[in-house]
């Protein structure tokens, strides 16, 4: 008798426990749905979600609107899903279809590139804490019309998703796109092995710590319609940000680099570049970032005149906190020859009322020093693609004009090497 009350228990225990997950889990899935498409971004619009679940498997249809341009809102994307849904011992199983339908003046243009199929396929996990798991596939495109053609490898990846404060946020992205080359006539373009991974949330408004990375392992764009018919090739495009949050300050760091780029015959290689910028005031960045969100709704003049004049009030919040910045181990090459470059400095805390006496008073409040180095045949080289070396100049002319080339420009000479150094402090510019 004892064990069939025993038994009779555990089992009440984990009928209980089934039945509340299960209403827990609905609960969680009907929050997902009823927010899902509410991103954080005002080009962006929920159109609606429907929901039709049954005990262990459901469907649900949802769209949204993208509109560009705020000032021709007859020209958007329209995205829809298609959603079925399978319930699990960990949460839901949701596996979606999504399209893309172009509306306004130029879709008829585009649309045909589509050609109804699915555009990309999600394959979600939501579990009972609110965290959706993503993944990203979508098919090739290979389509052409006259003299237009487009080749899309498609997309894939992950994505994550948290509740946080209510709301859905995109916290984590890592996608790869394979390749992409699109021809128009005579012009080309093409890009080979993107990748964008982010840790920190975007598509929102909230300021975060994280860090978000894109590359790109090769582009090429050859213009032949243009007056200047330029033709461009970048090798191995790396850009990293990363952003340190706190309560009170936050510091951002930007860094590029270009393994190699070619203008027409004109090469450059080992291209680094770095911007850190530290003690942000966290408060005053955060509103400049809601209000530049925000910006994008105005249309009219006065509208855009309005917001503007918030936005500088809102820059000068931040620059009365004041805030420093370096910038390191900058360097270029060129042919065998190189330039490195250094730069730090900070703008005091200071206070300013509009942005006349900003413009005033900041350049008392701006400290910097600035250093650059390179060999004498980077000078040489650069002059060259610039057009400023007369045709002809031998090796021994120009070693006897350089000093005085050098000199002009405030720098020193040190054997084979060119230094030049300016300090900027009070409004006055020094030399040292």
């Amino acid at each position: 008798m004892q064990k069939k009350i025993i038994a009779v228990a555990i089992g009440g225990i984990f009928a209980s426990s089934v039945v509340g997950a299960n209403f827990y889990a609905d609960h969680r899935l009907n929050d997902y749905y009823n927010q899902k498409q509410a991103v954080e971004h005002p080009l962006i619009q929920k159109q609606d979600s429907q929901v039709k679940m049954g005990l262990w498997s459901g469907d649900a249809n949802w769209s949204y609107k993208i509109v560009p341009d705020p000032c021709k809102p007859q020209d958007f994307v329209v995205i829809k899903g298609v959603d079925h849904i399978k319930r699990s011992w960990n949460g839901y199983h949701i596996q979606s279809d999504v399209n893309f339908d172009l509306k306004g003046e130029d879709a008829a243009a585009y649309q045909w590139l589509l050609k109804n199929q699915s555009f990309m396929k999600l394959d979600s996990q939501l579990n009972w804490f609110g965290t959706v798991n993503v993944k990203v596939t979508s098919p090739s495109v290979d389509q052409q019309k006259d003299d237009f053609q487009i080749v899309w490898n498609g997309i894939n990846g992950t994505l994550k998703l948290k509740k946080e404060d209510g709301k859905y946020r995109l916290t984590q992205a890592d996608l790869k796109m394979p390749g992409f080359t699109m021809r128009n006539g005579n012009n080309y373009m093409s890009l080979q092995s993107m990748q964008f991974k982010a840790d920190q949330g975007f598509l929102g408004q909230k300021l975060d710590s994280g860090k978000t990375e894109f590359s790109i392992q090769k582009m090429i764009l050859l213009d032949q319609t243009s007056r200047l018919k330029k033709n461009v090739e970048l090798d191995k495009l790396q850009l990293t940000t990363e952003a340190d949050v706190q309560e009170k300050e936050t510091s951002v760091k930007a860094n590029w680099s270009i393994e190699q780029m070619q203008i027409d015959d004109k090469k450059l290689k080992n291209i680094k570049l770095n911007f850190n910028l530290v003690g942000l005031d966290t408060l005053a960045l955060q509103e400049f970032i809601r209000l530049a969100n925000s910006n994008n709704k105005a249309c009219s003049f006065e509208a855009r005149q309005a917001q503007q004049q918030q936005l500088n009030q809102q820059m000068l919040k931040i620059a009365a906190h004041g805030f420093s910045y370096e910038s390191k181990a900058n360097q270029i090459e060129l042919g065998q020859s190189k330039l490195t470059a250094d730069l730090q400095g900070k703008l005091i805390a200071n206070q300013y009322a509009d942005m006349q006496e900003f413009r005033t008073k900041a350049p008392f409040s701006t400290q910097f020093q600035a250093n650059a180095s390179m060999d004498k045949q980077f000078l040489r080289n650069m002059m060259n693609l610039s057009g400023k070396m007369p045709s002809g100049v031998s090796d021994q002319d120009y070693d006897r004009a350089l000093p005085q080339i050098v000199q002009m420009g405030h720098g020193k000479m040190n054997g084979d090497k060119i230094d030049f150094a300016v300090k900027y402090e009070n409004g006055q510019l020094s030399y040292p």
